[in-house]
């Protein structure tokens, strides 16, 4: 285990002699304050020890402990429970001389029974007006120590890397070194059963403390991160298909793409939400409509490298956050002709914000509610669309079909907008042409690749700034600059599915870490339409 130092209830004991407890002979533990009024402010704090299934457990021995003006654990008063698990301090005062910098009204109690190979542990922490109440009844529950796999990302949200934390009341603390950043958590083993509620975290200029509710079960593996904790119930692997690392090793590029939605099968979509990789790193899922596949889930990986990375499903945790996708998407499993996304392609700009977000489906009308407000920057004009059809050429050809429904998708008009659609000298290819804004129209067609044969194709049509992208089956087939104008920026409604049934139509934004800044040419985002359709074949 790396980094990880830890004070166990074995040497508790001998803090004792650390810490001036200050009895006045009548089984008080600390020092007497008074309050405002001159009164003593005092409780009787009686309890038992018991175990998991709630059978008492005789002579385990209790700690009261308090924190110091370092927001470390110290013993302030220790005593043993009966045969029948009953343990009592007597009368204890709450604020002491040694603790009145802190909430001094919070009891905390440590309890350790068994023996040094098989011990049973246990915390309980309450608060407590001491004004108001003659004596507190408090159980303590101990069991097989747990374990706290604490990720990094949960740490280091301040200006200045943490070194040290340690759970308030506890003696359970754990330094934090770069290779354990590197991996991404560390370890923490031989944890009280109880509920966690603080934790507090040292740099070289300053402590800081974490208010949370963390449940502790006995014997078991718990996942503390920055959005989602909890215990595993079922996990899955991620990585690169090789095929992707191959051409990326080849183009000399680093094996990683960001920002990837990957479908996922899964036992049960209503159980199954948030993963939680390795570096504490939340894979959000998003909803499809016309799911096709009861048991399939999508997740946006912010991450995936050529390294396998093992990430898990939680449950009986902490859940802070969106459960889904913090960009615009639409997703349809079983698009079928006609159906129409009635919003604007790009639905956030710099300063812009286009409010209208309508899924029609075929035979209803399309309503056009947006509003536009802002200014405009070029690179924000990205949009991708990609799916996966199963057509031949006779599909389309038909004398019957109208001029829509040859066509397979298209957004916007004639002025700002794209349409693909099989190519007129060879329809069993398919071409792109995009509507650029300008006066003098772009009227190139891009793309032509062979995917109108009767066989299932994947197709990705991707507009990166004021770059166009096309990719049959993970492999692009075109790859150039446009010229566009200012419609075309401003953003265009109706995209239409044509005249042929789409599965997993999928409509988004591209994330702007898709390029690296110090990569002069595309090839990054080639092998992300690579990866894109690699992990869904």
């Amino acid at each position: 285990m790396i980094g990880v130092n830890k004070i166990s209830f074995f040497s508790a004991a001998a803090l004792l002699s650390l810490i001036v407890a200050c009895s006045n002979g009548e089984d008080t533990a600390g020092v007497i304050t008074e309050t405002e009024s001159g009164q003593t402010a005092s409780v009787y704090l009686a309890g038992t020890v018991k175990d998991p299934e709630g059978m008492p457990i005789a002579y385990a021995r209790v700690l009261f402990t308090e924190l110091d003006s370092n927001h470390h654990t110290v013993v302030r008063d220790s005593t043993e429970a009966d045969a029948d698990g009953k343990f009592s301090f007597g009368k204890i005062v709450g604020c002491t001389e040694f603790n009145k910098h802190d909430n001094c009204y919070i009891v905390r109690l440590l309890a350790k029974a068994g023996t040094k190979d098989a011990p049973l542990l246990g915390i309980s922490r309450t608060f407590n007006d001491m004004n108001h109440e003659d004596s507190l009844d408090i159980d303590i529950e101990a069991g097989a120590p747990a374990t706290i796999v604490l990720h990094t990302n949960y740490l280091d949200q301040a200006t200045d890397k943490i070194d040290s934390i340690c759970f308030g009341g506890t003696f359970i603390c754990a330094t934090i070194t770069d290779a354990d950043r590197e991996k991404g958590f560390i370890t923490i083993t031989d944890v009280p059963v109880g509920t966690l509620e603080e934790m507090y975290a040292w740099n070289s200029k300053y402590a800081s403390n974490r208010r949370f509710h963390h449940e502790i079960l006995a014997g078991q593996t718990y996942f503390m991160g920055s959005s989602t904790s909890g215990y595993a119930f079922d996990s899955t692997k991620f990585a690169l298909p090789t095929k992707v690392v191959k051409f990326m090793d080849s183009l000399g590029l680093e094996p990683q793409i960001v920002n990837l939605p990957v479908p996922v099968m899964v036992n049960d979509p209503k159980k199954y939400d948030r993963l939680v990789d390795e570096h504490g790193n939340t894979y959000y899922y998003a909803k499809v409509e016309n799911e096709t596949q009861a048991n399939r889930l999508w997740y946006m990986i912010d991450t995936l490298g050529k390294d396998s990375t093992k990430a898990r499903w939680l449950n009986n945790g902490i859940v802070s956050g969106s459960d889904y996708w913090f960009f615009s998407y639409h997703m349809d499993a079983a698009a079928q002709p006609g159906t129409t996304f009635d919003d604007s392609l790009f639905a956030k700009h710099h300063y812009v914000d286009r409010v209208c977000v309508m899924y029609n489906s075929p035979k209803e009308p399309v309503h056009d509610g947006c509003t536009i407000e802002g200014e405009y920057d070029t690179q924000d004009s990205s949009i991708g669309i990609s799916f996966w059809i199963t057509a031949d050429a006779g599909s389309f050809a038909s004398e019957d079909s109208t001029a829509s429904q040859k066509v397979i998708l298209s957004a916007g008009n004639d002025t700002a907008g794209f349409k693909i659609a099989p190519c007129e000298k060879d329809p069993e290819n398919i071409c792109a042409q995009v509507f650029s804004g300008v006066d003098s129209l772009d009227t190139r067609i891009y793309g032509k690749s062979k995917a109108l044969d009767g066989k299932r194709h994947h197709i990705s049509f991707i507009i990166y700034w004021k770059h166009v992208a096309i990719a049959i089956d993970g492999e692009t087939v075109h790859s150039t600059d446009m010229k566009l104008g200012e419609k075309f920026y401003e953003g265009f409604a109706g995209i239409q599915v044509g005249g042929f049934a789409l599965e997993d139509l999928f409509i988004y934004e591209p994330d702007s870490r898709i390029l690296n800044a110090s990569e002069k040419d595309w090839t990054r985002l080639q092998a992300w339409l690579m990866a894109f359709y690699e992990m869904q074949k």
